[in-house]
């Protein structure tokens, strides 16, 4: 035994050592990084740099990609978030040694302790050791520098001659380069502001510092900031003033180069306005819409959803069995609005280019007129994939603020997703495959071998083009049903996929798919913050049927609704599947404990059905989740009756109604005001009236006060017919064909007080 612990300890000094070698590896690299953008910091005033280096990397850069801003881009954007990435893989080392080699290495910083020790104490920096003198020397250096370099070069270009042609006198011109030149001095410290206030930075760790400790260096920073700003400011006031230029204080000049944002209107401004704005604003204002429906516990949201039982007609399905699955009146409006949308834009485009294709465009560009259209054509498919592209990720944001404003849900809106993925590949397939014939016809085939920067990258649209074939290949059912993991896995080129499709149309014309894509890595990047933490696991319960209950801890500001759902992942079984389950807890009525049951089924859940029927494994087994997700209002309280249909795992989320809704009504009404108002109807478990029955037995088990029928389903059509009132909530959680079924009754002109409503576990 002693010898195992001995080996073990031996292993694991072994792996802390090379991971202190990593990570100090990484440090210097970080540091090395730093010093070389430091270094550009230093060069970029002189003429060195504006002669000779940066019209070379002009050269270089300037593409499609990023226009004529590519350089700067570049030089001040790529160290950042270089070090920024490093700083993210030190960290993750440094969990994995468990923060050893960072003590090791704080330890040896001790030998030189005097540039630790306190040298300023008491006065306007407070208590400031050597190291942080010395930086603070170098920065002021830096900008002195920097000041004096602009101030040398600017001031040699300024003569009597050309005070003359400027209409005023050198000293004057002197004044404006100052004030121009304390812009961009400002601008160097500006670049730097933000860095210590960054709570979750992967930047300070690299040097030994934590967002705390480093507020005063933002301090610092905003006053050394505001006094240059402000030393700007006024310069250019007295020059106006002397110049008799005042009116140039209310001058918004989109041309002048001295405009940032008149730049950037300039290269980008108009797509990125038409494109962007519009989708930022909605997600804005669907923020600003879950607050309140928050402080209003959604009774707003109900009441909406009331009134629009007058027009149930358009949420009633209008088709239950399809490739597109259960399609309610509303989606096929909108269905068919969108697919208007790509034909008319499609028709719109071949019209205005074929009317520019002539006979003489074959003498031009050495093809036939219908070669030429071919091409045309190939190009507007890709374009019209873009349109489809800008929706695509919308559906599959978890914490959308946009969802909720239309009345839907992640859960509910994969589908459109689906839909959508499945148009954006028929579209750019066609888009490849067209020009590939074209390139062929005309004898050009060596063009999917180029990667233009200036214009089209072929090579990186071809590759966008396969990683999309894949990810598209691994959703045919068949596939996705039996291996999910390949389906799952595969979805992850998503990654690759974007990227080599900006690479192929360049950013000015990704605008449009842009913002979706934004909130979707907005969304992405806040659940990779809650899921970096693992949760507490109270108990693991080994039910019937090869199905497990895992008990969580939970804070009591945690609340959901019922149907919402969390997403579990299990690194001992795999460090990146991440699976659904709906809660079957209540938030209101147990408070500190969160619950989901899960049935053993596919390969993932049969690990962890394994797991946990071994003893002693929930000691040991750790477990991150994302959410719970679902609606922000309990929607179904708006139906006078409401029918829970159920079944398989799905009878989970009849409990979750249960329980939710027994709590609701004793907060909204008397206990004894229940009896009779709700029947519950289920496949393989059938109760009516259930609610009386609870109120009634109050002690008893949602179990013990449930009709069970084994081995054959009830009669749905005849039950749900029987069921009297002018507003019925008819509910399904469970197997497609249990759905369709379901749907089909509600969709009956005899079912007129029916409203159909289901959640899919299976997409």
């Amino acid at each position: 035994m002693e010898e195992n612990i001995a080996t073990e300890m031996m292993k694991r000094s072994s792996t802390q050592e090379t991971y202190g070698k990593v990570q100090s590896a990484i440090r210097i690299l970080a540091l090395f990084v730093f010093v070389g953008w430091i270094f550009i910091w230093i060069m970029i005033p002189t003429n060195t740099y504006t002669q000779n280096w940066f019209p070379h990397l002009q050269a270089k850069t300037t593409s499609i990609y990023f226009g004529e801003q590519g350089t700067v881009i570049l030089i001040h954007t790529f160290p950042a978030i270089f070090i920024a990435v490093l700083g993210c893989v030190y960290l993750h080392l440094a969990k994995k040694s468990n923060g050893s080699n960072m003590d090791s290495c704080d330890g040896k910083k001790h030998k030189a302790s005097i540039w630790k020790r306190p040298m300023l104490i008491k006065g306007p920096l407070a208590i400031v050791c050597g190291t942080e003198i010395v930086f603070l020397v170098m920065f002021i250096a830096l900008l002195i520098w920097s000041y004096a370099i602009y101030l040398y070069t600017g001031f040699a270009t300024i003569t009597p001659k050309s005070a003359a042609a400027a209409g005023t006198k050198v000293w004057v011109l002197k004044l404006k380069s100052a004030a121009l030149r304390l812009g961009l001095i400002g601008n160097i410290c500006l670049a730097f502001l933000f860095f210590p206030v960054a709570r979750g930075s992967s930047v300070l760790p690299l040097f030994g510092l934590t967002s705390e400790n480093s507020i005063k260096y933002h301090i610092w920073l905003g006053h050394i900031v505001m006094i240059i700003f402000t030393s700007h400011g006024i310069c250019f006031i007295i020059y106006w003033a002397l110049t008799n230029q005042i009116s140039q204080m209310l001058k918004w000049d989109k041309g002048g180069s001295a405009n940032v944002a008149g730049e950037l209107a300039l290269i980008i401004g108009a797509r990125t306005l038409i494109n962007t704005f519009p989708v930022i604003l909605i997600a804005v204002l669907g923020c600003v819409y879950l607050h309140l429906a928050k402080k209003s516990n959604g009774s707003n949201m109900d009441s909406c959803d009331g009134k629009k039982h007058k027009a149930s007609i358009w949420k009633r399905p209008m088709l239950i069995k399809g490739p597109l699955g259960i399609v309610c009146g509303t989606e096929i409006v909108f269905l068919v609005m969108f697919i208007a949308l790509l034909i008319w834009s499609f028709a719109i485009y071949l019209y205005n280019d074929f009317a520019s294709i002539t006979p003489e465009s074959e003498v031009e560009y050495g093809a036939k007129v219908w070669e030429l259209k071919l091409e045309s054509v190939a190009q507007r498919l890709g374009v019209i994939g873009n349109i489809c592209l800008a929706f695509l990720f919308f559906p599959v944001i978890r914490s959308s603020s946009v969802l909720p404003l239309f009345g839907l849900t992640s859960e509910n809106s994969i589908k459109y997703h689906i839909w959508l993925g499945h148009i954006v590949m028929i579209l750019f397939t066609s888009h490849g495959l067209c020009y590939i014939i074209y390139w062929a016809l005309t004898n050009q085939i060596s063009e999917m071998l180029k990667w233009d920067k200036e214009w089209v990258s072929n090579v990186a649209g071809e590759l966008a083009l396969a990683f999309g074939l894949f990810m598209w290949i691994a959703t045919i059912p068949r596939i996705r049903r039996k291996m999910f993991e390949l389906f799952f896995y595969t979805h992850i080129l998503y990654i690759l996929f974007i990227i080599f499709f900006i690479f192929h149309v360049g950013i000015s014309n990704t605008c449009i798919m842009l913002p979706g894509f934004y909130l979707f890595l907005v969304d992405r990047y806040l659940r990779f913050l809650q899921s970096r933490h693992q949760v507490h696991l109270i108990s693991a319960r080994i039910l019937s049927c090869e199905t497990v209950e895992l008990n969580f801890s939970k804070g009591h500001e945690l609340t959901y609704n019922p149907t919402s759902t969390m997403f579990l992942n299990i690194p001992s079984i795999s460090k990146l599947q991440w699976h659904p389950f709906t809660v079957t807890s209540n938030s209101n009525l147990e408070q500190e404990k969160l619950s989901v049951v899960i049935k053993s089924e596919g390969t993932w859940t049969q690990k962890l059905y394994k797991l946990l029927s071994s003893p002693s494994t929930i000691d040991r087994l750790g477990v991150s989740i994302e959410g719970p997700y679902g609606p922000a209002s309990t929607n179904y309280l708006r139906y006078d009756i409401l029918v829970l249909i159920s079944g398989g795992s799905a009878m989970v989320v009849s409990a979750a109604f249960l329980l939710n809704k027994k709590h609701n009504a004793k907060e909204e009404k008397n206990i004894h005001d229940l009896g009779g108002s709700t029947s519950i109807v289920s496949p393989s478990s059938m109760s009516y009236n259930t609610d009386r029955e609870l109120e009634s037995l109050p002690c008893e088990s949602l179990v013990q006060a449930t009709n069970v029928h084994y081995g054959i389903r009830p009669d749905l059509k005849r039950l749900l017919f029987e069921i009297k009132g002018s507003s019925v909530g008819v509910l399904v959680a469970g197997p497609k064909k249990m759905r369709e079924d379901v749907a089909a009754i509600c969709s009956s002109d005899l079912a007129e007080n029916l409203h159909f409503e289901s959640i899919s576990f299976s997409w």
